[in-house]
């Protein structure tokens, strides 16, 4: 269904497959986006919540190198909640209720 969207736009549907990246490779590919990610953020004043630190390396969480499993999900959960609620709070004006 997404490959017949991807399709029907124009596009290409690009897989790591279709890159022939080796896994050290797309790693650094990953570092390079991570970096890019984060130079953007800070000149945007975004801010980025960093759980991929928290997450990676730990193979507990993950069914294979890049997909988390159930537990790596209430993982990523329990990272996210507490720093949306926060955004949310300091960003929400509550002074109409």
């Amino acid at each position: 269904m997404i490959r017949r969207k991807i399709k029907d736009l124009g596009k290409r549907f690009v897989t790591t497959n279709t890159l022939r990246l080796t896994h050290p490779a797309l790693c650094r590919a990953f570092e390079k986006i991570d970096t890019i990610l984060h130079e953007v953020a800070a000149k945007k004043g975004a801010r980025v919540i960093g759980a991929g630190t928290r997450l990676n390396g730990r193979e507990e969480y993950f069914v294979d190198h890049v997909h988390l499993n159930l537990a790596g999900s209430a993982a990523l959960a329990a990272i996210l909640g507490p720093e949306l609620a926060g955004i949310i709070s300091a960003e929400t004006d509550f002074s109409w209720h």
